[in-house]
């Protein structure tokens, strides 16, 4: 067998073993892990009750998360292990890309270094089956399509799987942008390119632009073109930023305080972004003198790492870099290698290793607390989630209406339904006035028995604050009957509505 073939084996069996030891308390039990992950699975789930998209479900991305859920939900069921087994198999299929990508201008051996290295100090900071992670899988099967070949086959390929990225979150159309404009640059450099430059764009962007146009045809047929600007093109550029962790404000928020933490969060936010610019002035320096500049293959990765980057300009989290340092990280060992000492392989080699011995071990050595849920057995690290779903299970009945205003896990875990169209409130411009009084509407038509409330007077009770009516149906209508981790639990007041 070649040895890259018993590379690739090694490194999915590696990545699968590292990702089921951190995802599952062993034999089998999926570990309780909160994020966006649960709005797409929950809007899947509700799309298999029968529930249209758009029309009775609030979304902002394009439904290609939902899409893809939607089949195995019917096949598997809604569980919870469900969602970390998607996890796995998008981890291990980053990992392989990322060898294929990184083999283009390092050795195998190093390829390797490069794709685990990515695991371990990249994608495991993400653990979070959303819509970012499905898209950017696509970003860099597009990327491992064109890195050594740009013909015709290549191209269209990239093109439908760029075009596929966008489905799942709409900013990757930046990162086909990017790529046309790099075949354009390709065509300066390369004359024989250049004749071929116009059919060379047609043939990555035709492509493209029918996979975005068909899924946005999707969202105009279920809901309405008025519908389609409003939530996937207004909503994102007005609105979205206006969630306290969906801005700029995220740069130094999501600082970890302890010393493995923080040389996480220093790699991916500092040292892995500052990757470009040095990559961008060497080889400037390199074509002004004439010498030998880097191969195209770095000038392609450092185009689409950059533009990744501009997709997540607008929120710079920890954990979003993260998933898209792969091509920081390859083109970062490239220059290591230029630098001509080897110091530096061996130490990354045994802080990789490191790591993927000891998180799985950490993890399952840490407390947990087991929970039989509706969707599945389940290992909660926290004493209070546990009793949370305790108590909201004994006081609440499959398929009951329910509405929590912060966490659309709950829908998940106990089964329960949501009468409104949005998976969670926010009392900023997040949530916008003409939902905060149709969500009023719904809850008055279907009185649901419980509200499970997350948020403070202070952000609600005033009648300039964004929440306001629904603070008022709240008090006219529910009374408090107990307080949880999360917030507190209001019932449904008895007697016909006040």
């Amino acid at each position: 067998m070649p040895k890259s073939k018993r590379i690739v084996l090694v490194l999915a069996a590696l990545s699968a073993a590292f990702l089921y030891l951190c995802l599952f308390v062993l034999p089998a039990t999926p570990r309780l892990h909160t994020g966006d992950q649960f709005i797409n699975f929950e809007n899947a789930r509700r799309m298999a009750q029968g529930e249209m998209l758009y029309r009775d479900i609030f979304q902002y991305t394009l439904p290609g998360t939902e899409l893809l859920e939607l089949p195995l939900i019917y096949i598997f069921g809604a569980k919870l292990a469900l969602n970390s087994a998607l996890l796995i198999a998008v981890g291990i299929a980053d990992v392989l890309l990322g060898f294929v990508i990184a083999s283009s201008v390092l050795s195998a051996t190093d390829a390797a270094l490069a794709s685990l290295f990515f695991l371990c100090f990249g994608f495991y900071n993400a653990l979070d089956a959303n819509h970012h992670q499905y898209s950017i899988l696509f970003v860099y099967a597009a990327t491992a399509l064109v890195i050594k070949r740009r013909g015709r086959g290549n191209l269209v390929g990239c093109g439908l799987l760029l075009g596929l990225a966008t489905a799942f979150t709409q900013t990757r159309f930046v990162v086909a942008l990017a790529v046309a404009g790099f075949v354009a640059w390709e065509s300066r450099v390369n004359p024989e390119h250049e004749r071929r430059l116009w059919r060379n764009e047609a043939r990555l962007l035709v492509p493209f632009v029918l996979i975005v146009a068909a899924v946005s045809a999707y969202v105009v047929g279920d809901a309405s073109w008025e519908v389609f600007y409003r939530d996937v093109v207004k909503f994102p550029l007005l609105y979205y930023r206006a969630s306290g962790s969906n801005n700029w404000v995220a740069l130094f928020r999501d600082w970890y305080p302890n010393f493995v933490e923080i040389s996480r969060w220093v790699l991916v936010k500092l040292l892995l972004p500052a990757v470009y610019p040095v990559f961008i002035i060497y080889y400037w320096r390199a074509a002004r003198r004439s010498a030998h500049t880097p191969p195209r293959e770095l000038v392609l990765l450092a185009v689409v790492g950059l533009a990744l980057l501009v997709t997540f300009s607008y929120a710079p989290l920890y954990i979003r870099l993260g998933t898209i340092s792969l091509p920081a990280i390859v083109i970062g060992l490239w220059m290591l290698r230029r630098t001509g000492t080897t110091v530096w392989r061996p130490v990354l080699w045994a802080a990789t290793v490191l790591f993927l011995i000891w998180e799985p071990i950490q993890s399952q050595m840490q407390p947990y607390w087991p929970f039989d849920s509706r969707a599945g057995r389940l290992a909660a690290s926290d004493p209070g989630t546990r009793a949370e779903l305790e108590w909201l299970t004994q006081h609440t009945q499959p398929g009951e209406k329910f509405f929590a205003t912060s966490d659309p896990v709950l829908y998940v875990l106990l089964d329960l339904q949501n009468p409104t169209a949005l998976p969670f409130i926010e009392p900023n411009d997040y949530t916008r006035p003409y939902q905060v009084l149709r969500l009023v509407k719904r809850l008055q038509e279907f009185r649901p028995r419980y509200i499970y409330w997350s948020f403070p007077p202070s952000d609600t009770d005033q009648p300039g604050n964004r929440l306001y009516p629904l603070s008022v149906e709240l008090h006219n209508s529910y009374l408090p009957v107990a307080s949880l981790s999360g917030g507190e639990v209001w019932e449904l007041k008895p007697g016909p509505p006040q």
